[in-house]
């Protein structure tokens, strides 16, 4: 993902011009850091967590929770475990050795 901050904060000096992370980030934080560069009062409200602060490793996820259509799934440390709560099939994928997801472990 690329963030591009308001024009203000393009100093070419800035410390998150370029930065990156593996930090485990989802949708919500697109909204939260959003809100946060345009100082919008959201405080309590939101659940994502700014990815300004993930990125110079101020805050981070030890394990990411979701759902998408019938497939729940953790993703923690290296690993991604996923059910299927129609079929009941299970999945699991270790992301440092095979990032694309294709050898299922189980």
């Amino acid at each position: 993902m690329i963030i591009k901050p308001p024009a203000a904060q393009r100093d070419i000096s800035h410390p998150l011009r370029g930065g990156q992370s593996d930090a485990l980030v989802c949708l919500a934080d697109i909204l939260t850091t959003c809100c946060n560069i345009g100082q919008a009062d959201a405080s309590g409200e939101l659940d994502g967590l700014d990815l300004r602060d993930a990125i110079t490793g101020q805050t981070n996820r030890e394990r990411l929770f979701g759902i998408c259509m019938y497939m729940h799934y953790i993703r923690e440390g290296e690993g991604t475990y996923c059910r299927e709560t129609l079929g009941g099939h299970e999945l699991h994928f270790n992301l440092f050795d095979e990032p694309k997801e294709t050898k299922n472990l189980i």
